[in-house]
């Protein structure tokens, strides 16, 4: 997509980067030729306009939203899937070509692809990379998508079991599979924001709810006596940290989480199998395979769930019944997705047909 900005960029007679002085003279050239309300973002005019007024709104909003020192494009141009695989597809084709290994710029690309696809840059707005953190890969928050290099290098390791070609793609895949599961959290909390009555909107909403809690309390104590709010504001640091331990013991069984780690490797899973060189790397697509397959099944030992047994450690009993409720018409395949309540039967069937319920899950992503 950088090729296309650049391209977009050379009709005002600017030869490269993103040089926050020359706004003035893409914004006249763009006036002179458009609309104003052409560059209005997801606008009807927007979503009319031709392939060319698209790469020049693209530019102009590149020009328009510089960021720090790695840079991700404020990118208007909307793709869809087919263009998402295709991008990713050719990205790792020519990092693999030349035998370069995944970088700060693999990573900024990679994830300017995946921004555009979801048009999530009003919530991922910049990528920070720092060298390593004792609890995290990578992380979404506050607008910015951290990466821990040396935790991200030392978390891929290619299965003994692969080929040696296998192992070369392996960072590749590994890496999409990563970075897709933190934009997965800032496209649930948009839905959150949305605040449509479906059971999606709900369930992102109620999985931060305890953080929002967090925050409400201390938005009563800040008010309060200095002496008083030391005390209280202690007392909510002991509280926050106890629910982080919580969270961080039972991550993998927040629905949250469960998508974001189902959707990731599902993405991998799609690009391997769409890959030209698919006969070379038939053991990573086993393993992408069994990996969604083991999540997917991951929590049903709990009687209800593993939805309903992450919300019950915060106490978010009433969540759990409007959750069982909202979730009657949905499919098996759904249900074990955000992993909610199934019948033993259901259960039972869905091991038995893993194929089938893969299939049907990685529709859902």
């Amino acid at each position: 997509m950088t090729e296309r900005y650049q391209d977009a960029l050379a009709l005002f007679g600017i030869q490269s980067g993103f040089v926050e002085e020359q706004i003035e003279k893409v914004y006249d050239s763009l006036k002179e030729l458009h609309k104003p309300e052409d560059f209005a973002l997801l606008s009807p005019e927007y979503l009319m306009a031709s392939n060319k007024q698209r790469e020049l709104a693209g530019a102009y909003y590149c020009l328009y939203k510089p960021f720090s020192h790695y840079i991700v494009n404020q990118n208007s141009n909307l793709i869809n899937e087919e263009q998402m695989i295709d991008e990713v597809s050719k990205l790792i084709y020519d990092y693999s070509k030349k035998g370069k290994i995944v970088n700060k710029e693999f990573i900024t690309k990679l994830v300017e692809i995946l921004l555009s696809f979801k048009s999530l840059n009003q919530y991922i707005r910049d990528i920070e990379f720092h060298a390593y953190d004792k609890n995290s890969i990578c992380e979404y928050g506050n607008g910015t998508l951290t990466v821990y290099e040396q935790n991200l290098k030392d978390s891929i390791v290619a299965p003994y079991w692969f080929e040696e070609a296998e192992k070369s793609y392996y960072p590749y895949y590994q890496t999409v599979a990563t970075i897709y599961h933190e934009v997965k959290h800032a496209n649930h909390e948009k839905i959150a924001e949305q605040g449509k009555n479906d059971i999606y909107s709900f369930l992102w909403q109620v999985c931060n709810v305890y953080k929002q809690i967090d925050n409400e309390s201390f938005s009563r104590i800040v008010s309060l006596p200095s002496p008083i709010f030391e005390i209280m504001n202690v007392l909510l640091e002991f509280k926050i940290n106890q629910q982080y331990r919580k969270y961080r013991k039972y991550w993998l069984y927040c629905p949250d989480e469960r998508v974001a780690e189902i959707c990731g490797n599902s993405l991998a899973l799609t690009l391997i199998e769409q890959a030209p060189n698919k006969k070379e790397l038939k053991n990573m697509l086993t393993h992408f395979s069994e990996l969604v397959v083991e999540i997917l099944f991951f929590g049903y030992d709990k009687l209800l769930g593993p939805t309903d047994f992450y919300l019950s450690k915060f106490k978010q009993y009433k969540d759990c019944l409007k959750l069982s409720e909202m979730s009657k018409s949905l499919s098996v395949e759904e249900r074990l997705l955000l992993g909610l309540y199934v019948t033993a039967n259901e259960l039972e069937s869905a091991k038995k047909d893993k194929e089938k319920i893969l299939s049907g899950v990685r529709q859902l992503c």
